[in-house]
Formats: structure tokens, sequence, C-alpha cells
């Protein structure tokens, strides 16, 4: 009877295998290339006629992709190889791979060709942060299909997925053909050529997964040069995805351990200048019995790029200019992260956020903390937070009922017909409705008004044109321009003297360059404290939305337990900006800037000319003071939120 013969079947196999890899490999070099065109931008300057230093950029995406294929071949070829010792249909075995192989790597097409917009609107590659997403997929979903220029990734995706399961399909055809051509006896000599065919294929498939170096392949071996930007092109999308997951996934990983938990509270107790770090009370100079309202404009993505106070050319934002020049305003406030959870969390709570994780659906049942919605309820505010999305979107509902709130507006509150986005209608109609509610609530109340304008889809009413070339420039025009009309409507109202304002971003944006691993535009915000017939002061020193709380209690002239890391800026003054970046923290002052990378333990140094302008550093007696608070900081949060020790013992 005869045989098919063991070698061929495994040759013809693998070799298919292996074409359907090369594919691969060549599709995500030409997915880097793109993402190179459309955000060279992004590159340093020196480095935009460097083709040498770019192109070992893909000389080490190469690296990356083969790897991630490795992963995926695994299976298939061990599959392949075990089947050839037994009576297995060698068709059934490459239908088995062609399934397998269509069904990941199209997943890894389609993350790298993500990748691309997500790099343009985060400058920084696709990672654990995103699944925070998941629960509200409609949502998110929503806003991509809102949004025209994510369109052409789309169309991208289904070209080269229909591209590459073609070429597949077609290779998988060839194959089978060969395969039903084999025939003849196997021998010892064609057993072990097999056997050692086998071993060499599972080898270079070994090696290609660990990498060339000594230590096992992670993104750490992406950073080749002092250019940010190109030490993330080499970086595969889908490799970065697992990597930063696997670390808030592994028990081991997905804590931070910067310092001990002990050494790390004693620091944070002495540098926040309090005996005991938890039960901490604020108490102002002077109790006042007049209670202010407190109006409270969280700014989506208003990075103090887009002012001419801070430097923008266009006129943009007009009115938030001349707002800060009559304001109690801080020039130099950073946001607590990159996203909005990150900036609705740590203005409420003062507490950091903690790099990836979204605090606000931490759990089942989330933490309590001593909250700003909370402090001011115990003295009798009432308390209200207006949003145009959907109130179940990360978790916000539950958060914030958890926290004090009484009155949750969301985008059932609105009129359809206003509706422009699946995030709901824009800021005009937002602030429309909290006008009308804060008319019909009685003294002292709280409000909070969550922006969106500027925020993809960027969609605005037609009778609305603008000025700047862009539809993302014209919504930061549109968004200026209701603020304005709120102001003008609210001075209308009888309240409005008795009211201290504060306008905060909840996060920045990229302006198109990286000028390091967390370019200042994403956290760098304006923070302004306006009150009526108060002369406005700008105020140099360092400010973070964790401080907004303790410093609003002294304008406030109320008392409340501070269970957390805000500090009152018109008594006290901070050292340094610290903040996260999902898989970064960073800490600076006006001449350094450091930035550290818990998953890969790379640290980065900057000396700082001005904000844009940085130089790469060595490590110094600064440095390592500035290291010191970031870690005690990041810590202690950590400690205080696993622990409960944010939340009040009064209320």
């Amino acid at each position: 009877m005869k045989e098919t013969s063991r070698l061929k079947r495994l040759l013809y196999t693998t070799s298919y295998l292996i074409l359907v890899l090369l594919t691969v490999l060549i599709i995500l070099s030409l997915t880097r290339f793109g993402l190179l065109l459309v955000a060279h931008n992004l590159m340093l300057p020196s480095n935009l006629s460097n083709y040498a230093v770019q192109a070992k950029a893909f000389l080490i995406g190469l690296q990356f992709d083969y790897a991630i294929c490795c992963y995926v071949s695994a299976l298939p070829l061990l599959v392949t190889i075990i089947s050839t010792f037994f009576e297995t249909s060698g068709k059934s075995v490459l239908k088995f791979c062609k399934n397998w192989l269509l069904g990941l790597y199209n997943i890894v097409i389609i993350l790298q060709i993500v990748n691309i917009p997500y790099f343009l609107y985060f400058s920084k590659n696709l990672n654990a942060s995103i699944w925070t997403w998941l629960s509200d997929f409609d949502v998110v979903a929503g806003m991509i299909l809102g949004e025209p220029f994510y369109y052409l990734f789309l169309a991208i995706i289904i070209i080269l997925v229909l591209l590459f399961s073609l070429v597949t399909i077609s290779l998988y055809k060839f194959t089978r053909k060969r395969l039903s051509s084999i025939c003849g006896k196997s021998n010892k000599k064609a057993l072990s050529g097999t056997i050692l065919s086998g071993l060499l294929l599972l080898a270079l498939c070994f090696l290609g997964i660990r990498g060339k170096e000594i230590k096992p392949l992670n993104v750490g071996f992406a950073y080749y040069c002092t250019d940010p930007f190109l030490n993330q092109l080499g970086a595969n999308a889908t490799y970065n995805l697992a990597f930063s997951t696997r670390g808030i996934l592994n028990p081991s990983t997905k804590e931070l351990h910067l310092m001990d938990d002990g050494e790390a509270l004693l620091k944070a107790q002495s540098l926040l200048n309090r005996k005991t770090f938890m039960n901490y009370t604020y108490e102002p100079d002077t109790l006042k019995k007049e209670k202010k309202n407190v109006v409270l404009i969280l700014m989506e993505s208003m990075t103090t790029g887009l002012m001419q106070t801070f430097g923008q050319k266009e006129c943009l934002t007009p009115f938030l200019d001349s707002l800060y020049h009559e304001s109690l305003a801080f020039k130099n406030c950073y946001s607590a992260g990159l996203h909005t959870n990150n900036g609705i969390f740590s203005t409420l709570t003062s507490v950091p956020s903690l790099m990836y994780g979204n605090l606000m659906r931490n759990d089942a049942e989330p933490p309590l903390y001593q909250s700003l919605p909370s402090a001011l309820k115990q003295h009798g505010y009432k308390t209200m937070f207006f949003i145009t999305h959907e109130s179940h979107f990360d978790n916000l509902n539950t958060f914030l009922y958890n926290h004090s709130i009484d009155e949750l507006y969301e985008e059932k509150d609105y009129p359809e017909d206003e509706r422009l986005t699946r995030f709901g209608p824009p800021d005009e109609t937002l602030f429309r409705l909290g006008l009308e509610k804060m008319d019909k609530t009685k003294e002292p109340f709280m409000t909070t008004l969550l922006t969106i304008t500027n925020h993809p889809p960027f969609k605005f009413p037609d009778t609305f044109k603008g000025k700047a070339k862009t539809q993302e420039l014209r919504a930061v025009e549109y968004a200026d321009y209701c603020l304005q009309n709120f102001f003008k409507e609210a001075e209308k109202k009888a309240w409005y003297k008795n009211t201290i304002f504060v306008l905060v971003a909840d996060h920045g944006k990229s302006l198109g360059y990286s000028e390091c691993e967390i370019p200042a535009d994403f956290n760098h915000i304006p923070l302004l404290f306006f009150q009526p017939e108060k002369e406005g002061k700008e105020i140099e020193g360092w400010a973070l939305q964790i401080d907004i709380q303790p410093t609003l209690l002294h304008l406030l002239g109320l008392e409340a337990e501070q269970n957390n890391f805000g500090i009152d800026l018109l008594k006290e003054e901070r050292p340094y900006a610290f903040y996260s970046a999902d898989d970064k923290i960073a800490i600076r002052d006006d001449k350094h800037l450091l930035i550290y990378e818990p998953g890969t333990k790379k640290e980065f140094l900057y000396h700082v000319t001005d904000t844009k302008n940085l130089k790469r550093a060595e490590p110094d007696v600064t440095f390592a003071k500035m290291r010191d608070y970031l870690f005690s900081m990041f810590q202690t949060a950590q400690i205080a939120v696993k622990k409960g020790g944010t939340a009040t013992t009064q209320y």
C-alpha cells in the first residue's frame, strides 16, 4: 500500500505557513510606512531627512512583526508536525491551518491599521487602556462611524483583509493540489528528515517569539534613539496591546511596585506636610457664612496649546483667553491623565489616576472617595452633573451617584433633534439645559458641566461657520462661542454674582508634535477660578486637577475632610507637576522632565528649555529627588485606593 511521504507533506504544508507569514510581514510593513507618512510631523525635525535612522525603525518593526507571526503560526506548525507521524489527512490539517491563519492574521492586520488613527490622536500605540471601552462599545463605535476621517481607515481595513484573504485562499488551493499529487512510500531516511525539519522549524518559531536578545523580546527593545515617534514606530500594535494587557492581568505586575509601601506612605505624608495621610481635615483661615454656588466646567480636550495666551497663532478661543486674564488662573496646570474618565475622577476626588485603569469602574462596587460633591453636600449644597451622552459610559452614573450627585442629566434629557452625534447634542444645548436647571434650583448648588464639542466626531450646527481651516479647529471655535454665550446668559441670572466658576480641561490633546514620550499638549491644561467683580491674577506655580477641591474650599471658606492628594494652591506650593499617560508616569519642574515606564522599567530624562524644547539629560541628584516624589505619590495613591483610605469617616 502506498503511503503519503511524510517529509513532502510536512514541507508543502509548512511552505504554505511560511508564504502566508511573508504576506503578512509585507502588509504590516506597508501599514507601518503608512503611519510614517501620515504622522511624520510627530518626528523630531532633525530626523525628518535622516532616512538611515528611520529605516532602523522598520528593521526593528520587522522583528516585532515576525514575533507576532510566530505566535500565530506556532499552533498550526505544531499540529502539522505531529500529524505527519500519524495517518492524518494532509488536506484536513491544511484546512485547519488556513482557517486559523485567516482568523488570527486578519485580527493582527486590523489592529495594525486601527493603530494609525489611534496614534494620531494619542501619540502612542494601542495599549491596554482600550479595554475600558469594551462595555461601552456601542458608544465608541458610534463615535468612529460619526467621523468621516475614520472612513478612510475602514476602507483600508476592508481592502487589506480582502487582499490577504484572497492570497491565503489561493495559496491554500495551490498547496492542496500539491498534497494530492504526493505518493510514495516512507522510509527511515524520510522519517529522520521529517524529524530534523520539524525540529528546525520549531526552533525558528521559538527564536522568532523570543527575539534575538539574551532576554525575551519586549516592547522596550523598540527604543533605539532619542526620537519618541521613531521609538514607537517600530513596535507592532498587536504586540504592544498584548504586552500591556499582560501587565494589567498578571497579579505580579498589574499593581505598581515603584517602592516599598511603608516607605512611600511616610514620604507622601512628609511631602504633603501632613502628620497623618488620612483623616486630614482642611480648615480655612476664615469660615464664611454666605455659601457661594459652584459651577465647574470640564472642557473637553482643551489643551493650553489651543489658546493664544499660551502661544497659539490662530484666534481660536478669544473668550476663554479673555476670561483667563479676568480669573485666578494657573499657568502651569496639568491633567491627571489622557482620558475623560481620568479628568473627571481626579478633579472630583483629588486622587491621581493610576495609569491604565479607570478608577470610576474599579469593581462592581467602586471604592468611595471624599469627593468634592460629597464635601459640599455636607454643607447643604445641591449637586448636579450634566453630560451629553449616555450616563453608563465609563460607569459614570454609578460613580457619580455613589459620590453625592443628586441629579444627573444625560442624552435622554435633551431634544432628540439636537443630538448631532453618538455623544449627543453640542455644547450649546448642554449649557442651555444647565442654565435652565440652575435657575430652578435653590441655592447653594454645585453644578458640573462636561462639554463635548471638541471631541471627534467634530460636529456642530450648520449655522456656525468658523474661520479656522479644519473642522477640528472650527470645533474649538464653536466650543469657545458656546462658552461665551453661556456666560452672557449666566450674567442675567440672580445667582451669577454669588457663584465661583471653575474652568478646567478634562485632558489635553495632540497638536501634531511629539517632543517627548508624553507630549505636553496632552496634559498641559488651563485652570481658571472666575469670580464676578473680582480682579484676575495669574499664578505661575505648579497645579494639578487634584488641587481643585482644597483650593475651592479655600475660596468658599468651608472646612471638609480631605483624604486625598490635593493641596490648597493659595496657601501651599507644589515643587513639581506629576501625571500619567496610560503606560507611563511623569514629573516635571521648570527645568527638568522625568518620564518612567513601569512595564519596561525604562526612564527618559530631559532638560527643559520651554514646554516644547527639550534636550536629553543624564541622571543626577535633581532627577533622583524628582523620582522619589513621583514614585511615592503614585505608590501611596495605589495604597489609598486599594485599602479604601480615601473614603470619608464623616459622611
